[in-house]
């Protein structure tokens, strides 16, 4: 029995498909401050549970669903039960197995100053701010503030758009990160950590095409494998004390990675790793359990597009006079033979209703 939270995500529905696929029964939670999710249309859901939004009625109402269930595993898809767990760890543990790390280490890596430093200690390069133009502004975490993946960052070029960037994230984070923009391939490293602090599955993918133009989540990538990249993120997340899952963020410029930060949970393109067939879950599962599994990663290398999101990329890259990347996304988007992350045909109905949802 597995517990999903957090299903007003799509990264949920690529969950469920998977965790149908590997056997197991499933729980999936949302709260009542978001509306009923498409995750909650899917027919493999065994039952299903709309929690409190305050923090701790959720984190009582969680236990006592693992309770009923007879010691489930809980795999957190966001910010807001990875929270609750690592605050509330000894309590979970009489009820449920996971894989979630401490409060401490969580709000670490959510730190892009303390990440970035990280990063420098496990021999990856990372950006500087070397005084010339452009650069980036964001704050120390964007999704704890609420914030889209497009809003969570701001590409400015001269001194008084910078002045404006910081301004702009003032109430968020009283020190903004500043470095230097990095022109290059977007590059997702991502690790399930058991809880001996080793890793066990990897999953690597290169961005082609984004949302917004200017830099932002996939709206179709392919996936790649690269066992240097793999070890060194694996090593930063060790030193870090982290367990659970996470993907490490670069940009690739002339054969050399360079760390952007790390999202300590699933991330927003997670969905493709249903449509490579990749152990992601399965080896979760199992440090979750506490068995043993040998880091042997599979997945197909191959193309995935995320439906509505290439649509709006297109337009993004036609406003920025990026005629060419647009008529790619476009061509892409229609392209029958690259298949759609979170759609299944066994079970379309979380996918068309995730269509028309409000954007998370």
């Amino acid at each position: 029995m597995v517990i999903i939270t957090d299903c007003m995500y799509r990264s949920a529905i690529a969950a469920i498909y998977t965790l149908n696929k590997i056997g197991e029964d499933i729980l999936a939670v949302t709260t009542d401050k978001a509306p009923t999710p498409p995750a909650f249309r899917s027919k493999f859901i065994k039952d299903k549970f709309i929690l409190s939004s305050d923090s701790q009625k959720y984190c009582d109402e969680l236990i006592e669903i693992c309770k009923k269930y007879d010691r489930p595993v809980i795999l957190p898809i966001g910010v807001f039960t990875l929270d609750i767990i690592s605050k509330n760890t000894e309590k979970f543990e009489k009820v449920a197995d996971f894989c979630v790390s401490e409060k401490s280490v969580l709000d670490n890596l959510n730190n892009k100053n303390h990440a970035k430093k990280a990063a420098e200690n496990s021999g990856i390069s990372i950006p500087t701010d070397n005084g010339s133009y452009p650069k980036v502004v964001k704050p120390y975490c964007g999704e704890k503030f609420g914030l889209k993946a497009s809003e969570r960052y701001v590409i400015v070029k001269n001194e008084e758009e910078l002045c404006k960037a910081k301004e702009r994230f003032l109430k968020y984070d009283k020190n903004p990160l500043v470095e230097e923009y990095i022109d290059g391939e977007g590059v997702g490293v991502s690790l399930v950590i058991g809880k001996d602090g080793n890793a066990l599955s990897a999953f690597c993918h290169k961005r082609i095409y984004e949302y917004p133009a200017s830099g932002g989540p996939s709206s179709m990538l392919r996936t790649f494998y690269d066992e240097t990249i793999i070890r060194k993120v694996s090593e930063l997340l060790k030193n870090e004390g982290f367990v659970g899952i996470a993907m490490a963020e670069f940009k690739l410029r002339d054969g050399e990675y360079y760390f952007l930060e790390i999202n300590p949970r699933i991330w927003g393109s997670f969905g493709a790793t249903y449509k490579c067939n990749s152990d992601f879950l399965l080896a979760y599962l199992a440090g979750a359990r506490g068995r043993d599994y040998k880091f042997s990663p599979t997945y197909k290398n191959r193309k995935i597009k995320f439906i509505p999101n290439i649509f709006a990329s297109v337009i993004s890259y036609i406003k920025a006079k990026k005629i060419k990347k647009a008529c790619g996304a476009f061509f892409s988007a229609i392209n029958p033979f690259i298949p759609n992350a979170i759609f299944s045909i066994k079970d379309p109905l979380p996918s068309l209703y995730d269509i028309f949802r409000k954007r998370r």
